[in-house]
């Protein structure tokens, strides 16, 4: 397989669901009685002696295990292998023995090799294929969610994903016409020049074969990533860090008892300059729909914090550090509070690819989960509005019964994530070839919600809500804290979703019968928001009550549901689309 065709496979998983259907092309080809470094490398060997004519040509040492047998080489590159394609990559040597556990994970991450040749450069490109621990099982297909549109096929390596997502962020510049300089030459192996006319575009990760290059001592996995930056801020600067601690900061903390990107993450930027500049170029760009700052200032912070990234990345530590994950989660706030776009779409499933090749997900710990959650929620908001799946196909294992109050609210996150799926048109028009399994899926749901609500009841706390001065057709509901409000909200946006999108069997009098529960689920949602005035959940607010506008009935409580969308959307400034317009067109459609 081709280093592009790897790519496309991501990008189009319909495309290589039809490739790898194609028969073998290896029957009669492979042979159990070539050199050690070829057969690791899966590459025909014309088992010349005493050195092949491939191992000659690569300089690298060509031995033999004199058995003829197919063994561990066959899974895992050799040491020499590895080191003939840079030291760099030497991360990726053999792969852990099955049954032995990765970070909760029971499956082995299998890493391979697929060679390939470039019209300008003969290069290497690793990719890493996730274990079956990471592929949901049927069962699991059924309980929860489906593969999303980037959940199967190719991953990549904790190496290779920051690369892969610097690259977009580097087209992005060129796209809008932002300089970012290549470094100089370095013996990285993973260095990549910057095709002219195109600044900063990363189309893969390139290793140059000839000469091979000199091999460098491994970095031991215990050692912590330490930029040995010193940061100071100047007088204007100090003001855009505060606004991040004491306003953004919230909306990433949202769901988190923590609260890491208020507490941990400004300790760690004051010793990483691409972490600060990321929050400095966040700040800006907030505060410029305001006028109180100059969009060219939070250009200009992204712009610094893109080529701290391109110099910072050929260290292997910073491949897989907290400053690194803190800081392409707070670059894609930034896309998200720019715009609603392709742009954005790009930057979530760069984030997805890294947090993948880590194996971080929902019930990791610290830091990484927080940037777990906070993802999430960003991603189900674009694929609502998209009406695609989520990126994540990740499957919770612990029951609702074993929960704590913030773990049961991003459990009603989660589930947001699996009723968006439900509503996505792939699953929709799934559902017209087999109505029943959409029927059944949807009572899954409903069960799930359910229980939920089951063990989260104790803290739907109805406080006395005071009494709005002029008349509004929703009954305000005062719930706390936020986060208790956050999740019933989230909780009843769900409810709409299956109400809206589960077949109809019983035709008008089955919709008829629906109505009750549709008007209590807007009530819910629309009278939450009328008591919301903490910036962090308006945020998760307007969300919800735009799901609800899109079945909201009645020229008075439509007019009502664009005021609070208003409101909210005064107060945090996202998203800068126009809901209120496209609620309006919704309703004249």
């Amino acid at each position: 397989m081709r280093a592009n065709d790897a790519f496309d496979e991501l990008d189009n998983p319909n495309e290589a669901r039809k490739r790898r259907n194609r028969p073998s092309r290896s029957k009669g080809l492979r042979t159990r009685t070539g050199c050690v470094p070829c057969r690791s490398r899966h590459v025909k060997c014309d088992e010349g002696r005493p050195t092949c004519r491939a191992c000659q040509k690569g300089q690298r040492q060509c031995t033999w295990d004199g058995s003829g047998n197919r063994g561990a080489c066959d899974h895992a590159p050799s040491d020499e292998a590895v080191h003939s394609l840079g030291g760099h990559f030497h991360a990726l040597q053999t792969p852990p023995a099955a049954g032995s556990v990765l970070q909760g994970q029971k499956a082995p991450l299998q890493t391979f090799v697929d060679g390939t040749k470039s019209p300008h450069l003969q290069q290497k490109t690793f990719f890493t294929r996730l274990g079956a621990a990471w592929e949901p099982t049927d069962a699991q297909l059924l309980s929860t969610s489906p593969d999303s549109t980037w959940s199967g096929g190719q991953s990549y390596t904790a190496e290779a994903a920051p690369l892969r997502w610097l690259g977009l962020l580097a087209h992005d510049a060129s796209r809008d016409d932002w300089l970012i300089s290549p470094p100089n030459p370095s013996p990285w192996p993973g260095d990549y020049t910057l095709p002219h006319g195109q600044a900063g575009r990363l189309e893969q990760v390139r290793v140059e074969q000839h000469p091979p290059p000199t091999p460098r001592e491994l970095v031991p996995p215990q050692v912590v990533y330490n930029s040995g930056d010193e940061v100071s801020l100047s007088s204007q600067e100090i003001p855009l860090l505060r606004h991040f601690i004491e306003r953004l900061s919230t909306w990433i903390d949202v769901t988190d008892p923590d609260r890491s990107f208020s507490t941990l993450v400004p300790q760690m930027a004051l010793r990483s300059r691409g972490l600060m500049t990321a929050m400095l170029a966040l700040s800006s760009r907030h505060l410029a729909f305001d006028q109180k700052s100059s969009p060219d200032t939070a250009v200009q912070y992204y712009h610094d914090t893109l080529q701290y990234l391109q110099h910072e990345m050929k260290k292997t530590t910073y491949l897989t550090s907290d400053e690194l994950l803190a800081t392409v989660l707070i670059i894609s706030t930034y896309e998200m509070i720019d715009g609603l776009g392709k742009g954005w779409e790009r930057h979530l499933k760069g984030v997805f690819w890294i947090q993948r090749s880590q194996l971080i997900h929902g019930e990791s710990q610290g830091l990484k989960k927080c940037i777990w959650w906070a993802w999430l929620r960003q991603d189900i908001w674009a694929a609502f509005k998209e009406r695609r799946k989520i990126l994540s196909f990740y499957t919770l294992t612990r029951p609702c019964c074993d929960l704590a109050f913030w773990e049961l609210v991003n459990r009603a996150v989660f589930l947001f994530g699996q009723c968006v799926n439900y509503a996505s048109n792939a699953e929709a028009d799934a559902g017209r070839l087999n109505v029943q399994a959409r029927l059944e899926r949807a009572e899954r749901l409903q069960a799930s919600l359910t229980e939920w609500y089951l063990y989260f009841k104790s803290y739907d706390c109805r406080l006395p809500a005071p009494e709005r001065a002029d008349e509004h057709a929703f009954q305000p509901i005062w719930i706390n804290p936020p986060a208790a409000s956050i999740a019933m909200q989230v909780h009843y946006t769900c409810k709409l979703l299956l109400l809206d999108n589960m077949p109809a069997t019983g035709g008008l009098r089955e919709l008829a019968k629906r109505t009750p529960a549709i008007d209590e689920a807007i009530d819910t949602i629309c009278g939450i928001a009328c008591c919301t005035s903490d910036e962090a959940a308006m945020l998760v607010s307007v969300q919800c009550v735009y799901a609800a506008g899109l079945q909201v009935r009645g020229s008075e409580r439509k007019q009502h549901t664009l005021d609070l969308l208003r409101q909210h959307r005064g107060v945090t400034k996202w998203p800068p689309s126009d809901l209120e317009q496209e609620l309006q067109d919704h309703w004249s459609s």
